[in-house]
């Protein structure tokens, strides 16, 4: 599959748009997050059945639940997401503290390198936490989704921070969050986050696409938020997410 890193961001935040809408996306709007990946009919049914499985109903998707349980081993993303991960460079010693440096002074090349090594750290962090009621796939997804809201976080960062301990934390965190969540615990900050996350991959899908900052009416748009919803959440994302002027819109 081409742009590997980029195929998880993406998920990611179809996943969060989903939770945005109740649960709920047409086929030709999680088309739209792929649009520049050219995935093939037979990777987009496994995209579809993933997020049938994790309770997202895919409009036009005819989804047939197994009656024998779901084993995780057998999941046809969760394979296909480890069998992705086999093919990234192996991590070299000494490397990652290099690449902490390089993405404390805002190197983009860095943060798409940290990416590719912290995604295989993120599912050995999952496995700590399983048999807690909660699948491995839906851990290691929102350990992905803590992992690029913090890294984000880090690019550009002047501050003295232990970025080993801050991702780790983080990872671990969101998937804690997960665990609560699933026991049937309130957990309002954690859905913030991940609005906040799904906001800051939709901008920055949005520029590369127009060349320019989205404004919070094109952010909501693509990603279904209520524009108020949005300049709520602008109001505690510390700049993480950029918003254009609506005056910069073409005519």
């Amino acid at each position: 599959m081409p742009e590997k890193g980029r195929f998880l961001e993406i998920m990611a935040a179809v996943v969060e748009a989903a939770k945005a809408q109740g649960g709920e996306l047409t086929q030709e709007e999680i088309q739209e997050y792929f649009k520049g990946m050219a995935l093939e009919e037979e990777q987009m049914d496994a995209v579809y059945s993933y997020l049938s499985e994790n309770r997202i109903t895919v409009k036009g998707f005819l989804y047939t639940v197994k009656e024998e349980k779901k084993e995780e081993k057998d999941n046809v993303y969760l394979s296909m997401y480890l069998k992705e991960l086999d093919g990234f460079p192996k991590e070299a010693p000494g490397e990652i503290r290099k690449l902490y440096k390089r993405l404390q002074n805002g190197e983009e090349a860095a943060r798409k390198r940290l990416i590719e090594i912290w995604l295989v750290r993120v599912v050995e962090l999952a496995r700590g936490y399983q048999n807690q009621g909660v699948f491995l796939e839906d851990l290691v997804q929102e350990g992905n989704m803590g992992l690029l809201y913090s890294i984000e976080g880090l690019q550009g960062q002047q501050k003295d921070i232990d970025a080993e301990e801050y991702l780790k934390e983080s990872v671990c965190q969101a998937m804690e969050n997960l665990i609560d969540e699933n026991m049937g615990k309130d957990d309002l900050e954690n859905t913030l986050l991940a609005k906040t996350s799904l906001l800051g991959e939709a901008s920055k899908v949005l520029a590369e696409d127009m060349g320019r900052v989205a404004t919070v009416e094109e952010l909501s748009e693509y990603t279904k938020i209520p524009k108020e919803e949005i300049m709520d959440i602008l109001s505690l994302s510390l700049d993480a997410v950029k918003i254009g002027n609506s005056g910069n819109k073409p005519c």
